[in-house]
């Protein structure tokens, strides 16, 4: 039973120890390599911090045209919240906010949201939202025209609101 008991010391002990680092690399090439540049869609910093005004309870809460416009990389981090996180009030609040944003990344992903039937209402009808800093020409304007008809009352009120309603003129650095 002894040497039972001692075995099993010993793999208790070696559970409980801490884990070592790892050996340092003797490859010559990883000295010089620098580490990838971080990119302010995907940095974690910006992404956590709109992601985290994006769930708060009470609208009041979300950001303001000028915070967004403060916020390093804001665009680029709401559309990576518009199609990437697992929460749908997040990805709608998203959409929506990116009507303050007119670029043509903005304009392809809304377009994209806006005509594919297979997504939920809810984002199509966010994606309607978000289109108010974009002139209604060309594609999207026939697919704000298009969603005036749609089947979903959320889609079809939002596509009516933004023909009624003129474009966005934004001036974020306006407090």
């Amino acid at each position: 039973m002894k040497p039972l008991a001692l075995l099993t010391c010993l793999l208790l002990l070696g559970a409980c120890a801490e884990p070592t680092s790892p050996a340092p690399s003797t490859d010559p090439r990883a000295a010089t390599e620098e580490p990838p540049a971080s990119n302010s869609a995907t940095d974690p910093a910006s992404l956590e911090s709109l992601r985290v005004r994006l769930r708060a309870r009470h609208t009041e809460d979300l950001p303001t045209p000028q915070e967004l416009a403060r916020t390093p990389g804001a665009a680029e981090s709401l559309r990576h919240l518009a199609t990437h996180d697992e929460r749908m009030n997040v990805r709608v609040r998203a959409l929506s906010l990116l009507r303050f944003d007119a670029s043509e990344a903005t304009r392809s992903l809304l377009v994209e949201v806006i005509e594919d039937p297979a997504m939920h209402p809810s984002l199509r009808a966010a994606a309607i939202v978000g289109s108010g800093a974009l002139p209604l020409e060309g594609e999207l304007g026939d697919l704000v025209d298009e969603a005036t008809g749609d089947s979903d009352p959320r889609v079809s009120r939002a596509a009516s609101e933004r023909q009624a309603a003129p474009d966005v003129v934004v001036d974020p650095g306006a407090d």
